[in-house]
């Protein structure tokens, strides 16, 4: 006999994350209902785009990515991927606590508070992949790989020193 050498993944079942599906109590992602009693949804105010609807094409994609840029949030998800929109901005957020009322998005702070919290608690962030990868390696005791890729000058060597940077705020 010959063996079978068709390595697809079986069939998974499909979720459907349709608003009638997903309710505003079980993701804070999601509005709460409107006046129809329905769940319209910005897609700009998802962090997490998995949760666009089914008939979400390229286009809604690309809007929300803008909105979301402009709007001051460079990271979103697609699930377990993260997007960064022009990491070569000023990054940093709206402090109370700091001289001049800003503070850098990548201080140990920040990386203790994605560490410490669950992914569903906290928004999309380079932190936030560094913290799932550190936390599988240490539970599963299994070897983890972080992907980063671009174009030419995207800032893959900066996400890359973001994660190391992690590790060593959170190993310390």
């Amino acid at each position: 006999r010959t063996p079978t050498t068709d390595h697809r993944p079986p069939t998974m079942p499909r979720v459907s994350y349709r608003p009638s599906v997903v309710s505003a109590e079980v993701d804070p992602r999601v509005l709460p209902p409107d006046e129809t009693g329905g769940y319209e949804r910005k897609y700009e105010e998802l962090d997490d785009l998995v949760l666009m609807d089914d008939g979400a094409g390229v286009q809604d994609i690309s809007d929300a990515l803008s909105t979301r840029y402009q709007n001051g949030n460079m990271y979103t998800s697609v699930g377990p991927v993260l997007i960064a929109t022009n990491p070569y901005q000023l990054n940093t957020k709206p402090s109370t606590t700091t001289e001049g009322g800003l503070r850098s998005i990548y201080d140990d702070a920040v990386a203790l508070h994605y560490y410490n919290s669950a992914a569903t608690e906290v928004g999309p962030h380079i932190y936030g992949v560094g913290s799932a990868a550190y936390k599988a390696l240490t539970t599963s005791t299994k070897n983890q790989c972080i992907i980063v890729s671009g174009e030419s000058g995207a800032g893959k060597t900066e996400a890359a020193k973001q994660l190391m940077q992690f590790v060593t705020i959170i190993c310390d």
